[in-house]
């Protein structure tokens, strides 16, 4: 699925890995050094007490241009700059240790411009989600970044209502609508550095692994036919 295709664009598909890691200079000399591709400083969740850096998963098409979906795999720590989260948990926290160093934790998934309620809604209802009492999405909310050259990203999120434990325990993903961001070509994946590609996804749960296929499978995100060529095995 090219960008020109987004016209096909009808269900969520896989957007990007989050990885939660205590400094987020080391976690980019790590991934540089597993990698060969150094991921960028995205910038500052002002307010939310985190900052970031990216890399990007997406494949490329032959004039150089990104194919879509634009995944990409965000590096998230917690921002000492940011000093009124010095002694609380950040917006954008997803465990209760931060000990963890370098670990992925959750996934978020994109839906098609304008229809992320819709989606929420969808998820919410979703019997295979919520029947082991993983917690809903919340109402989505509005955020923005500021990029190193000043830019401005803007988006609309969905984060589950409890965060402990995550739903599926973080094999299920929260929601995203990137508005313009996508056409305009600012996604993270558009923008950040390539040259590692995302073939496939193994997730595994040690007991409900039924529940988390069946939950991804409702929303379209098994198949790569409806997942942007993505391949996710559970």
């Amino acid at each position: 699925m090219s960008t020109s295709e987004m016209k096909d664009w009808n269900n969520p598909v896989f957007d990007h890995f989050l990885l939660y890691c205590d400094d987020l200079n080391e976690a980019i000399d790590k991934i540089e050094n597993l990698t060969g591709v150094k991921p960028i400083i995205g910038g500052k969740h002002v307010g939310k007490g985190t900052h970031n850096a990216v890399v990007s998963l997406a494949s490329s098409n032959g004039d150089g241009s990104t194919q879509f979906p634009p995944i990409y795999l965000e590096l998230i720590a917690k921002d000492p700059d940011q000093t009124e989260f010095k002694n609380k948990e950040p917006t954008f926290s997803f465990t209760k240790h931060s000990s963890l160093k370098g670990k992925i934790l959750h996934w978020a998934a994109v839906t098609p411009q304008n229809q992320l309620l819709d989606w929420v809604d969808e998820v919410n209802g979703n019997a295979a989600w919520i029947s082991r009492g993983w917690p809903e999405l919340k109402e989505p909310f509005q955020m923005e970044r500021k990029t190193p050259d000043n830019q401005t990203i803007n988006w609309t999120l969905s984060l589950p209502a409890s965060r402990r434990p995550l739903p599926g325990n973080g094999l299920l993903p929260f929601l995203l609508d990137w508005q313009n961001t996508i056409n305009q070509g600012n996604h993270p994946g558009q923008t950040s550095p390539k040259g590692i590609v995302l073939k496939s996804v193994t997730l595994r749960h040690p007991k409900f692994w039924e529940n988390v296929k069946t939950a991804l499978d409702n929303l379209g995100l098994l198949s790569p036919e409806t997942n942007g060529g993505v391949k996710v095995i559970v």
